[in-house]
């Protein structure tokens, strides 16, 4: 015969001294003790850093605009192609056919739902000036090197009659300001790799100012990456040259005339100044692939 007893459960002693004080505290009328203090957190104060990209809507067009400390974060790996610098803008999707933007071919892009991969769409103009035509390439392609752009400026909507120069602007204006000659000598320099057997190299060298306010850069790049289909690799070869002369003061003596300088490139802000005498500079600009 087998036999089994009841086996009474063993609580934990401090179970029990809880639950007896929680039993005398409520006869006795009071409340429980706290179990912890009330702590006190510190304020804590956020406050934004300085945006790599600014959005300026104004009254002729909204702009975006990616300056020369964001460059290097949004423009990619390579460098190459200013429509990867834009691609955070408000109302803009670009796509590609590589990851890196080396491939010219089938860069579609959309503007507030327009297209803008031709130059029919798409005013791509270099300092104000129209650029280069390149059918299904995204209208001026990867034909510049970022690390010879100060800035890239975006333009989305109705564009005011001084901007956006070129084969149509329905989906708005694309702007490219180059990175003018250093006043002092020296050399830059930038080596980049990747998966997919990336690699770039880009070597600029700047004069600094010689002779009567004289001032040019060189610049040459190596960029290659295996395709995504097919075998072998995209391949991208750039020369480039800047050269940039200050032009001295307009001397008239017809006083009705005023000279004119145009805005200060790296304040967009600004407006043109008239005054007699003004300084004039000529820049000459020329990039080419190989």
């Amino acid at each position: 015969m087998t036999t089994s007893a009841a086996v009474p459960s063993q609580r934990p002693p401090f179970a029990r001294t809880i639950v007896a004080a929680a039993v005398y505290a409520v006869a006795a009328g009071g409340t429980l003790p706290a179990l912890a203090q009330e702590a006190t957190l510190p304020s804590i104060e956020v406050r934004p850093g300085a945006p790599l990209a600014e959005s300026s809507p104004d009254a002729k067009a909204a702009s975006f605009e990616v300056g020369r400390q964001a460059l290097p974060v949004l423009g990619g790996a390579a460098q190459t192609s200013p429509y990867r610098a834009i691609e955070l803008a408000p109302s803009t999707h670009v796509e590609g056919v590589d990851a890196y933007g080396i491939t010219v071919d089938q860069n579609f892009m959309r503007v507030r739902g327009q297209m803008g991969y031709t130059f029919s769409n798409l005013a791509a103009t270099v300092e104000g000036l129209p650029s280069t035509v390149n059918v299904g390439q995204a209208a001026i392609g990867n034909l510049y090197d970022m690390e010879n752009v100060e800035r890239v400026v975006a333009l989305r909507g109705p564009l005011a009659a001084d901007q956006g120069f070129g084969f149509g602007n329905l989906a708005g204006g694309l702007d490219l300001k180059l990175l003018r000659p250093a006043d002092q000598a020296g050399v830059t320099t930038r080596l980049a790799g990747g998966s997919d057997n990336f690699h770039k190299a880009f070597l600029r060298l700047d004069s600094g100012r010689f002779g009567e306010g004289s001032r040019l850069f060189v610049s040459a790049s190596h960029a290659a990456a295996d395709k995504w289909r097919g075998e072998g690799e995209s391949e991208r070869r750039n020369l480039s040259f800047g050269f940039t002369q200050d032009a001295g003061r307009l001397q008239l003596d017809d006083k009705r005339y005023i000279g004119i300088i145009t805005a200060d490139d790296r304040n967009p802000g600004s407006a043109p100044v008239y005054y007699p005498g003004a300084p004039r500079t000529v820049v000459v600009s020329a990039t080419g692939q190989f």
